[in-house]
């Protein structure tokens, strides 16, 4: 059994070894060793997703900064700001 464990461990590891050796060989120019248009394009579309990402998350604390100015500034106007713990808002 214990050498089943040790043969099993083995191929994975050759078999990954074989994966990040085939996704390099697929990402770059093999004259040049830079990264080919494929990679580009991954790279490209990943920066895109985070970018989306972030500039949703900023725009939901922009919104919620905004909406807890807003709710101060009525407060003022009226003579009654208060605070209550959940009123921070971190940026």
């Amino acid at each position: 059994m214990l050498i089943a464990r040790f043969v099993m461990a083995r191929v994975k590891s050759r078999l990954n070894d074989a994966e990040r050796r085939l996704e390099y060989l697929a990402l770059t120019d093999p004259l040049t060793d830079l990264p080919n248009r494929r990679a580009f394009f991954a790279e490209l579309e990943r920066r895109v997703d985070l970018a989306v990402a972030l500039e949703s998350t900023a725009d939901i604390r922009a919104d919620r900064r905004r909406r807890l100015q807003d709710g101060q500034r009525h407060a003022w106007a009226w003579g009654t700001f208060r605070v209550s713990p959940g009123d921070g808002v971190l940026l």
